[in-house]
């Protein structure tokens, strides 16, 4: 019955620690690098001392000394998990006023990119299109019909093969 309320505790500052780890991802990680060493300290004293109470097996130590107090104090473990609490839900807020005061995209201009990255693909594949057509069209009236492509090579591979065996005749 001991450990329960440093267990949640410090069940509570991993769950900050894992969201602020999270938010870090945010385009706003700057102002998350503040709270995530503060969060740190947290959860380090914390351990610490649940793993010393698990240790000791009981409450009347002082081995905190160099921690801040309100958090390490074995005989204020409901003030601990409180604050604990406070600490999750700033964290929390603190999200929350970030994203609401975070610049909107610019809707407009993202489609218009979009369209203009799409646009230059279309155009490609079109110009691809035509260049195929065109040498189509010139082979049909250079031979009089369509020559047909009966190898996988490229004409300058074959006309370079046709130079060699030339000369070897």
């Amino acid at each position: 019955m001991d450990y329960i309320i440093p267990t949640l505790t410090f069940i509570v500052y991993l769950l900050s620690l894992l969201m602020i780890i999270r938010f870090t991802f945010s385009p706003d990680w700057l102002s998350w690098i503040f709270p995530l060493v503060i969060n740190l300290i947290f959860v380090i004293s914390q351990a610490y001392q649940s793993f010393a109470l698990m240790k000791s097996k009981t409450l009347d130590f002082d081995l905190f000394s160099n921690f801040p107090p309100f958090i390490t104090k074995a005989n204020n473990t409901f003030l601990a998990l409180f604050i604990s609490i406070l600490w999750l839900c700033m964290v929390s807020l603190f999200y929350r006023a970030i994203k609401k005061n975070r610049k909107p995209k610019d809707k407009r201009k993202e489609a218009m990119k979009n369209n203009y990255y799409g646009a230059l693909y279309t155009q490609e594949l079109e110009k691809n299109r035509l260049e195929y057509l065109k040498k189509k069209r010139d082979e049909k009236e250079e031979y009089g019909f369509t020559k047909p492509n009966l190898n996988s090579f490229s004409e300058e591979w074959v006309e370079l093969f046709d130079k060699e065996n030339e000369d070897k005749k």
